[in-house]
């Protein structure tokens, strides 16, 4: 088996910041953090008792989100990272709204689409866990996995949840969480991104995808 193709579906950059020094920023501040082109459409929702804030950009296809002491924001673009402007978004965001606001750690998000050129045998992977007679009166139509890798001194971890949605076509989402205080520059902010798209993801699904044997 060998991959085929590959689509970026849906990224986002994540910031947590340090929840003992935060200060969530003023709606009129949140609300005007775009203008110009990006702005048009704009929708701005707020619900205190979630303390969740939301500024929906259409025009941008982008999604900032604070929950908390939480930043998230989205590219519905579905740019590959290399095509995205999060990272810049990012950056500017923090530094417009919480310059003097430490961080506890940031991470990235991404759902990405695989295709094979061969069917993947997803009965038989089935059968290494649970026993046939599940099967005998079922049809089995998706099959997931999920795990967590955490590098050795702790400072990254990635949750991966691998969905198998057709016999060719493998649904993996990946999240890494960087335990770090400080958020790099801009320039090794977005090699680091671009990177565990391009390459990690792809060592990860490569090295399921040459265990597909059940001879």
């Amino acid at each position: 088996m060998a991959i085929t193709s590959k689509s970026l579906h849906h990224s986002n950059v994540v910031i947590v910041f340090d929840e003992t020094r935060f200060e969530p920023p003023d709606n009129k501040d949140f609300s005007s953090l775009y203008g110009g082109e990006d702005a048009r459409g704009l929708r701005f929702l707020e619900d205190p008792i979630l303390q969740t804030k939301i500024l929906a950009l259409p025009e941008a296809k982008l999604k900032v989100t604070l929950e908390g002491f939480r930043l998230r924001v989205d590219d519905d673009s579905d740019n590959e990272p290399k095509n995205s402007r999060i990272i810049k978004d990012v950056i500017s965001i923090k530094e417009r709204l919480f310059q003097k606001i430490p961080i506890a750690g940031f991470g990235f998000n991404y759902d990405i689409l695989y295709r094979f050129n061969n069917v993947m045998p997803i009965q038989e992977m089935f059968g290494k866990f649970f026993s046939g007679k599940i099967l005998e009166s079922r049809e089995l139509r998706h099959m997931g996995i999920q795990f967590t890798l955490e590098s050795k001194k702790g400072e990254i971890a990635d949750t991966w949840f691998f969905k198998i949605v057709s016999p060719l076509e493998l649904a993996v989402h990946l999240n890494r969480h960087f335990r770090r205080k400080e958020l790099p520059g801009e320039k090794n902010l977005v090699a680091l991104f671009g990177d565990c798209y391009t390459n990690d993801t792809d060592e990860v699904v490569n090295s399921f995808e040459s265990n597909l044997s059940f001879e």
